[in-house]
């Protein structure tokens, strides 16, 4: 049975090619120019020849295009199968003017790739450190620089780290990475004892670590503590945000400056309202001495021999005291809670920054307000204050837009305190 012949495949690609590109100024007379990083990608079957051409005076591409072959020089032969960078060495004479010249070839199915070239000049190499007569001889004095070219690739590369050695020391150029071994962030950041979970997006494990070094100096006190956690939620306290309108709502009040981030951090002793004999006054700012305060366990009033307990850490006259002293309570919104690494976030940074001596408690706030139960004024609470045309019978709908007048308004108090009820 005789064997089906397989057709060729399709040419794709010109089998070869050339490239012109040129003239590169160096600004020198006679520059000596040094090498040439190419980064290229060479198929099987494929190669590409790079050659170069020096001048003092800028010749006319036509010319550079018809000359003659004796004009260039070989640099370097990139054969089948190489991929990423290399480096050919300039081996022609000095000039001010560079210009290359790549041939490209190939069987037609591939194609040779030349990403990028960079040019570097003039040559400092290791042999202008030696004596002039080891370079008398041009001959021998060209062998020398290619013999320590060897050496000055590895000096090259060890230079470039430490130009570059900058970005490992900005929080915006550092580079990151899920990989502990690779993560240069995380380990800027354990200079300054800060530990980010590498779970966070890489954008908020930036601005944590740029914003960390602002509150070194305040750390342990709640305005330090709460800077933070509003990087955390993405708000900048450092940058006062404008005040926006609400697109649903019209609102005929001119708006204020700037909004300003909530406080988020509530210290219990500034809740006090007792009532303290020549100082308070009877209302509902003020709260009595008595039992209910603790609630302490008392024989004879629900206390039981052999099953109470009996806890003597505070003493019962300054217990009330002790009770709101050395607490606070952390409020952030309730999305936090579905996200996992940002609750973690969350809670270390609340750890790290607070006192030693402090207990804490964090409170995610849910879109609710039962005053006396679950909202506070100032930290997940807000009275605001609309003005709009008043509702008229036959005229006026109910709606998030309507403001019912009456007959008198009072004057808007300043603050709230006596003679402001809230119904």
């Amino acid at each position: 049975t005789p064997a089906l012949a397989t057709e060729p495949p399709p040419t794709l690609f010109a089998t070869d090619g050339r490239l012109y590109t040129g003239p590169i100024d160096s600004a020198i007379h006679r520059c000596q120019w040094d090498i040439l990083d190419i980064e290229a990608t060479v198929p099987a079957q494929c190669r590409v020849l790079v050659e170069t051409l020096t001048a003092n005076a800028e010749r006319p591409f036509d010319l550079i295009a018809t000359g003659a072959e004796t004009d260039w020089t070989p640099s370097l032969v990139l054969a089948a199968g190489h991929a990423g960078p290399a480096t050919a060495p300039v081996r022609s004479d000095r000039g001010r003017w560079l210009y290359l010249r790549l041939t490209f070839t190939g069987p037609g199915e591939a194609t040779p790739a030349v990403t990028r070239i960079d040019a570097v000049y003039p040559r400092l190499g290791l042999a202008r450190h030696l004596p002039a007569v080891v370079r008398a001889n041009p001959a021998a004095a060209d062998f020398t620089e290619r013999f320590l070219g060897i050496f000055e690739a590895t000096q090259r590369g060890i230079e470039g780290q430490v130009d570059h050695g900058a970005r490992l020391y900005d929080p915006d150029t550092v580079p990151a990475s899920r990989n502990p071994a690779r993560d240069v962030l995380g380990w800027l950041a354990s200079w300054i004892g800060l530990s980010i979970d590498r779970a966070l997006p890489e954008a908020l494990r930036r601005r944590i670590l740029k914003a960390a070094p602002r509150e070194l100096g305040r750390i342990g006190t709640p305005r330090a503590l709460a800077n933070q956690l509003l990087v955390l939620l993405g708000v900048d306290p450092t940058v006062p945000l404008p005040l926006g309108r609400s697109a649903c709502v019209p609102c005929k009040t001119p708006a204020s400056g700037t909004w300003r981030p909530p406080q988020l951090v509530l210290e219990h002793f500034r809740v006090r309202r007792w009532l303290i004999a020549g100082l308070g006054r009877l209302g509902a700012a003020s709260v009595l001495w008595g039992d209910r305060v603790l609630n302490h366990t008392q024989l004879d009033e629900g206390a039981r021999l052999g099953v109470s307990q009996l806890i003597e850490a505070q003493d019962p006259y300054r217990g009330p005291f002790h009770h709101d002293a050395h607490r606070f309570t952390v409020f952030v919104p309730a999305w936090v809670k579905c996200h996992p690494a940002l609750a973690r976030a969350v809670a270390r940074t609340v750890e790290v920054n607070r006192p030693a001596h402090a207990a804490f408690a964090i409170r995610y706030v849910k879109p609710a307000m039962r005053l006396g139960q679950q909202a506070m004024l100032g930290f997940d609470s807000v009275i605001g204050r609309r003005e709009g045309t008043p509702v008229a019978l036959d005229d006026s709908a109910l709606g998030k837009a309507t403001v019912l007048a009456p007959a008198d308004p009072p004057g808007s108090p300043d603050r709230l305190g006596q003679g402001f009820r809230l119904r």
